[in-house]
């Protein structure tokens, strides 16, 4: 048998905890950024059980967003933790494709750049490619002011996490997309905020497996219009972007490879519960792993927790292969060994 070790570092569970509303209408979005569609909103006093929370969009100094039990996430800002961190396990999550030059060079052209800080039309001040800080004369931001092009374009890049964030949240695996068609829709997203995105045509489509460059060159030019307005740099925009989905590249981006019942790269723990006892002459112990829920590896005594997963591939087979059934899986320092229930993949 060939072997292919592949090691992930996992954090330890937490169960879930209810925590009160501070404010009135605080909004439980569709993920951790303020573009997510809004799902519902809360009154102040609501109690609310999170069951996890993930780093997303700044809210008054506050970057943790809180999963409810709903399926939808408020700003921690405005839930009462008694904390100013973590007071629960961090949500599993694989962390988006990072967006290319292409993409950045692109949005930093039609955005436009200001070195020093400035009011924005509703009087928000703002710097660099149209970066909207969070205190006054935009203390918080890391780079020095007046900003370099340079600095410019890595805090465009900051910003732009959170639309890298959405556009993957909001594709299925059926979305097959490289880095350039990726990167169109980031720009997309950027320009027209997550929620359009989420509810869009686009995104259905993409989500039922249609080819990226005919679904981007059909649906991108739609979005055109402010007002009822046709726009000549909404158009230009439209059409650049278009233009960067349809350069070839073999670099992917959607979907992440994951893994059946484990994502051994962005699983946020790694508790086995051992269904099944066989032996084996090379290892110690074998068990069957199943498919782990939240109510599964919350279960008090049910399996053991690691920290650390290496994988052993058949013969031949490489990190981005399809994994087989009966695929074995050894834990470091304990030599347990386990097999999956059915094909699986290996997360690139």
């Amino acid at each position: 048998m060939g072997l292919h070790i592949l090691a992930a570092q996992f954090l330890a569970v937490a169960s879930s905890t209810a925590f009160l509303i501070t404010d009135e209408g605080v909004r439980c979005r569709g993920g951790p950024t303020t573009s997510h569609a809004i799902q519902r909103q809360f009154t102040k006093g609501t109690d609310v059980t999170i069951i996890c929370q993930i780093e997303g969009t700044n809210i008054e100094g506050n970057t943790l967003w809180d999963k409810t039990t709903f399926g939808c996430y408020v700003s921690d800002y405005y839930v009462a933790t008694g904390a100013s961190g973590y007071v629960t396990s961090k949500c599993r999550s694989c962390r988006p494709p990072k967006s290319n030059v292409a993409t950045v060079n692109l949005i930093a052209s039609f955005e436009g750049f200001r070195p020093n800080v400035y009011n924005d039309p509703t009087g928000n001040p703002t710097v660099g490619y149209g970066h909207l800080c969070d205190a006054p004369q935009c203390s918080e931001v890391k780079y020095p002011i007046p900003l370099s092009v340079v600095n410019g374009k890595k805090l465009l890049a900051d910003d732009m996490k959170e639309f890298e964030v959405c556009i993957t949240a909001m594709l299925n695996s059926k979305a097959k997309l490289n880095r350039n068609q990726y990167g169109a829709l980031i720009s997309w997203a950027f320009n027209m905020g997550c929620g359009n995105a989420e509810s869009s045509n686009l995104v259905e489509r993409l989500n039922n497996g249609e080819d990226p460059n005919t679904v981007v060159s059909q649906e991108l030019p739609q979005w055109v219009y402010a007002s009822g307005q046709r726009l000549p740099g909404l158009v230009r925009r439209r059409n650049a972007e278009v233009e960067l989905a349809q350069k070839p590249t073999r670099r992917r981006a959607l979907p992440k490879r994951s893994t059946h019942g484990i994502n051994i790269l962005c699983a946020s723990i790694v508790t086995i519960p051992y269904t099944s006892q066989v032996s084996s002459p090379e290892l110690d112990g074998v068990a069957v792993l199943g498919v782990l829920t939240e109510s599964d590896v919350a279960s008090p005594g049910f399996g053991l927790t690691y920290h650390c997963v290496q994988l052993i591939t058949p013969a031949g087979a490489s990190a981005l292969d399809t994994i087989p059934f009966g695929t074995l899986w050894k834990i470091i320092g304990h030599f347990k060994s386990l097999w999956t229930p059915g094909p699986s993949l290996i997360t690139s």
